[in-house]
């Protein structure tokens, strides 16, 4: 490690339940291909809170959300909660704590519904039809996952955290 970043923050976030806004900007050197996102600091020069002195093993994580890389200062456009690409009201799709599956309501009944879901990685790992009011099961846990809706008139996109249920 380095122990450089183009932007870095001093203060720890400790909220576990809302958004916590970090902005910054920054010109590359030269014409590079990647956008790297993490900690690139060693042990010892990053602050760190005990949140359970019980866990002293525990570790934790960040989610990043909307990111934008572009070729002009300000072509940024700030969005925030679902995508609606649609005039009308979108659907809603939200995952209960511990559930092992997304619930979608709201859909239009008279369309031909359908959805794809992807991992924090962007790979697709499932995809179908749905109905006005139904539930997608989850075989992955413990991550963010991107629900993608459409039906002909409308797309939503829905960033959806899934913990999972503490025993």
């Amino acid at each position: 490690m380095d122990n450089i970043a183009q932007f870095a923050s001093d203060s720890v976030v400790t909220d576990s339940s809302g958004w916590t806004l970090l902005s910054g900007s920054f010109v590359a050197q030269s014409s590079g291909q990647w956008l790297y996102l993490g900690n690139f600091f060693d042990h010892a020069s990053v602050t760190t809170i005990v949140a359970d002195p019980n866990c002293p093993d525990e570790f934790g994580y960040y989610y990043f959300d909307d990111i934008c890389l572009s070729l002009l200062p300000g072509e940024c456009p700030t969005v925030t909660g679902s995508i609606e690409l649609s005039p009308r009201t979108p659907p809603h799709a939200w995952v209960a704590p511990g559930s092992a599956c997304i619930t979608v309501a709201g859909l239009d009944t008279g369309r031909s519904n359908q959805y794809q879901l992807y991992d924090a990685l962007n790979k697709q790992i499932a995809h179908g039809r749905l109905s006005a009011e139904t539930k997608i099961p989850l075989t992955v846990m413990d991550q963010l996952v991107v629900l993608r809706l459409w039906d002909g008139s409308g797309e939503w996109h829905f960033k959806l955290p899934v913990l999972q249920q503490t025993p």
